[in-house]
């Protein structure tokens, strides 16, 4: 039986610099491994296609990391509020701070590289706890199976 999953738009704020940390060795081994098991599937005919949509994926997520980052930042930097027009504000600002910062020229592409590490991180923790809680939706009684 399938079951909708239902993804939250941005993921919870970091609670500690630990977790952040995390993020960037998740990210980090994102980076690296998926394009190499991209290539790898492609090496058989059956799995270019496969490889080729995961791959598409993977772009996806690296360019979604920013935005992640960016409502992260926006949200750091605003104070919390309610509302469609505060989210969107953090987000302008957010991505506004990384636009001007990634600019400097050796700054830039050092805070660039940590950002998408750190939204493929913080991708991957959202998605995984989506799964968690429908898993625990889709189990009789509401309890985890």
């Amino acid at each position: 039986m399938l079951v909708p999953m239902e993804v939250s738009a941005p993921p919870a704020s970091p609670r500690d610099a630990a977790e952040v940390g995390r993020w960037m060795g998740v990210g980090f081994v994102l980076l690296v491994t998926v394009p190499a098991a991209c290539f790898f599937v492609a090496l058989t005919l059956f799995g270019i296609p496969l490889a080729l949509m995961t791959f598409g994926a993977y772009l996806a997520a690296c360019y979604l990391a920013s935005v992640v980052v960016a409502v992260l930042l926006g949200r750091r930097l605003l104070r919390p509020g309610a509302g469609a027009g505060r989210f969107l504000g953090a987000t302008a600002l957010g991505w506004l701070v990384l636009f001007v910062v990634g600019l400097v020229p050796v700054l830039g592409a050092a805070v660039r590289f940590l950002a998408l590490l750190v939204g493929l991180g913080a991708l991957y923790a959202t998605l995984r706890a989506s799964r968690a809680g429908g898993a625990q939706l889709a189990a009789p009684g509401g309890s985890a199976p």
